[in-house]
Protein backbone atom coordinates (compact mmCIF):
# COMPACT_ATOMS: atom_id res chain seq x y z
CA UNK A 1 0.00 0.00 0.00
CA UNK A 2 1.14 3.04 -1.06
CA UNK A 3 0.30 5.36 2.00
CA UNK A 4 2.39 2.80 4.47
CA UNK A 5 4.98 2.77 2.42
CA UNK A 6 5.04 6.60 3.00
CA UNK A 7 4.55 6.58 6.07
CA UNK A 8 7.52 4.31 6.67
CA UNK A 9 9.64 6.35 5.04
CA UNK A 10 8.61 9.36 6.95
CA UNK A 11 8.90 7.82 10.76
CA UNK A 12 12.54 6.79 9.38
CA UNK A 13 12.76 10.90 8.75
CA UNK A 14 11.38 11.73 12.13
CA UNK A 15 13.68 8.88 13.91
CA UNK A 16 16.97 10.07 12.23
CA UNK A 17 16.03 14.05 12.84
CA UNK A 18 14.96 13.23 16.59
CA UNK A 19 18.55 10.95 16.95
CA UNK A 20 20.68 13.75 15.41
CA UNK A 21 18.69 16.49 17.53
CA UNK A 22 19.20 13.95 20.96
CA UNK A 23 22.85 13.82 20.03
CA UNK A 24 23.18 17.57 19.96
CA UNK A 25 21.29 18.21 23.18
CA UNK A 26 23.20 15.94 25.44
CA UNK A 27 21.01 15.55 27.69
CA UNK A 28 23.06 12.83 29.60
CA UNK A 29 25.66 15.96 30.57
CA UNK A 30 22.45 18.28 31.54
CA UNK A 31 21.10 15.12 33.84
CA UNK A 32 24.49 15.01 35.83
CA UNK A 33 24.02 19.19 35.72
CA UNK A 34 20.81 18.68 37.60
CA UNK A 35 21.53 15.97 39.83
CA UNK A 36 24.47 17.96 41.02
CA UNK A 37 22.49 20.86 41.52
CA UNK A 38 24.16 23.09 38.81
CA UNK A 39 21.19 23.48 36.77
CA UNK A 40 17.56 24.15 38.11
CA UNK A 41 15.61 20.84 37.24
CA UNK A 42 12.52 22.78 35.69
CA UNK A 43 14.23 25.08 33.45
CA UNK A 44 16.15 22.31 31.76
CA UNK A 45 13.10 20.10 31.25
CA UNK A 46 10.73 22.82 29.86
CA UNK A 47 12.85 23.89 27.71
CA UNK A 48 13.71 20.42 26.21
CA UNK A 49 10.20 19.81 26.99
CA UNK A 50 9.44 22.96 24.28
CA UNK A 51 12.17 21.89 22.03
CA UNK A 52 10.74 18.15 21.41
CA UNK A 53 6.64 19.31 21.42
CA UNK A 54 6.43 19.52 17.58
CA UNK A 55 7.87 15.87 17.40
CA UNK A 56 5.25 14.66 19.70
CA UNK A 57 2.67 16.21 17.55
CA UNK A 58 4.84 14.28 14.65
CA UNK A 59 4.25 11.41 16.14
CA UNK A 60 0.59 11.71 16.93
CA UNK A 61 -0.03 12.51 13.23
CA UNK A 62 1.86 9.31 12.27
CA UNK A 63 -0.01 6.58 14.66
CA UNK A 64 -3.66 8.43 13.82
CA UNK A 65 -1.84 7.70 9.78
CA UNK A 66 -1.23 4.04 11.00
CA UNK A 67 -4.51 3.24 12.08
CA UNK A 68 -6.24 4.54 9.30
CA UNK A 69 -4.03 2.51 7.06
CA UNK A 70 -4.37 -0.37 9.41
CA UNK A 71 -8.58 0.53 9.27
CA UNK A 72 -8.40 0.71 5.42
CA UNK A 73 -6.56 -2.58 5.29
CA UNK A 74 -9.16 -4.50 7.32
CA UNK A 75 -11.96 -3.26 5.19
CA UNK A 76 -10.33 -4.64 2.51
CA UNK A 77 -9.38 -8.02 4.09
CA UNK A 78 -12.92 -7.75 5.12
CA UNK A 79 -14.39 -7.05 1.46
CA UNK A 80 -11.75 -10.14 0.37
CA UNK A 81 -13.34 -12.45 2.51
CA UNK A 82 -16.66 -11.87 1.47
CA UNK A 83 -15.44 -12.01 -2.40
CA UNK A 84 -14.24 -15.33 -1.40
CA UNK A 85 -17.11 -16.62 0.44
CA UNK A 86 -20.38 -15.89 -1.77
CA UNK A 87 -22.95 -17.36 0.09
CA UNK A 88 -23.88 -19.12 3.47
CA UNK A 89 -23.00 -22.99 2.00
CA UNK A 90 -19.82 -21.69 1.14
CA UNK A 91 -19.34 -20.20 4.19
CA UNK A 92 -20.22 -23.33 6.42
CA UNK A 93 -18.36 -25.66 3.97
CA UNK A 94 -14.81 -23.44 4.55
CA UNK A 95 -15.61 -23.49 8.52
CA UNK A 96 -16.58 -27.30 8.02
CA UNK A 97 -13.00 -27.64 5.96
CA UNK A 98 -11.19 -25.54 8.79
CA UNK A 99 -12.69 -27.82 11.47
CA UNK A 100 -11.78 -30.67 9.60
CA UNK A 101 -8.03 -29.01 9.11
CA UNK A 102 -7.89 -28.59 12.91
CA UNK A 103 -8.94 -32.15 13.97
CA UNK A 104 -6.56 -33.64 11.53
CA UNK A 105 -3.62 -31.41 12.92
CA UNK A 106 -4.61 -33.14 16.35
CA UNK A 107 -4.95 -36.65 15.56
CA UNK A 108 -1.50 -35.91 14.13
CA UNK A 109 -0.33 -34.64 17.07
CA UNK A 110 -2.06 -37.36 19.18
CA UNK A 111 -0.32 -39.94 16.96
CA UNK A 112 3.26 -38.51 17.11
CA UNK A 113 2.66 -38.50 21.01
CA UNK A 114 1.88 -42.17 20.54
CA UNK A 115 4.52 -43.34 18.64
CA UNK A 116 7.10 -41.09 20.92
CA UNK A 117 5.41 -42.74 24.02
CA UNK A 118 5.63 -46.50 22.30
CA UNK A 119 9.25 -46.08 21.33
CA UNK A 120 9.83 -44.57 24.80
CA UNK A 121 8.31 -48.13 26.38
CA UNK A 122 10.29 -49.96 24.08
CA UNK A 123 13.42 -48.57 25.23
CA UNK A 124 12.31 -49.21 28.85
CA UNK A 125 11.43 -53.34 28.43
CA UNK A 126 15.01 -53.71 26.67
CA UNK A 127 16.40 -51.88 29.59
CA UNK A 128 14.11 -53.50 31.90
CA UNK A 129 15.36 -57.15 30.07
CA UNK A 130 18.76 -56.22 30.20
CA UNK A 131 18.64 -55.16 34.09
CA UNK A 132 16.78 -58.28 34.91
CA UNK A 133 19.18 -60.22 32.92
CA UNK A 134 22.07 -58.70 34.96
CA UNK A 135 20.32 -59.55 38.64
CA UNK A 136 19.41 -63.04 37.26
CA UNK A 137 23.00 -63.69 36.48
CA UNK A 138 24.64 -62.18 40.07
CA UNK A 139 21.96 -64.14 41.89
CA UNK A 140 23.08 -67.18 40.04
CA UNK A 141 26.59 -66.70 40.52
CA UNK A 142 25.85 -65.88 44.24
CA UNK A 143 23.81 -69.33 44.54
CA UNK A 144 26.60 -71.12 42.86
CA UNK A 145 29.48 -68.83 45.34
CA UNK A 146 27.45 -70.76 48.08
CA UNK A 147 27.13 -74.06 46.87
CA UNK A 148 31.07 -74.24 46.37
CA UNK A 149 31.70 -72.61 49.81
CA UNK A 150 28.92 -75.16 51.28
CA UNK A 151 30.87 -78.45 49.42
CA UNK A 152 34.18 -77.27 50.55
CA UNK A 153 32.49 -76.20 53.97
CA UNK A 154 30.41 -79.95 54.63
CA UNK A 155 33.96 -81.77 54.49
CA UNK A 156 35.94 -80.10 56.88
CA UNK A 157 33.67 -79.77 59.53
CA UNK A 158 32.84 -83.66 59.06
CA UNK A 159 36.62 -84.12 59.90
CA UNK A 160 36.40 -81.56 62.81
CA UNK A 161 32.94 -83.11 64.03
CA UNK A 162 34.85 -86.55 63.63
CA UNK A 163 38.31 -85.32 65.46
CA UNK A 164 36.28 -84.47 68.60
Amino acid sequence: MKGSEELREDSQRLCQIMMKALEGDNIQSKLFQIYGKLKDKCKVFTKLARKYSPYKTQIIEMSQKRHQILGEAEELMIEFSMEMVDNNEDLERVEFLKKMDLKCDQLNGCYSTVQRGEHFYRQLVTHIDQYSQTVSDYVISRKIEKDEVLAQSIPQLNTRLAGH
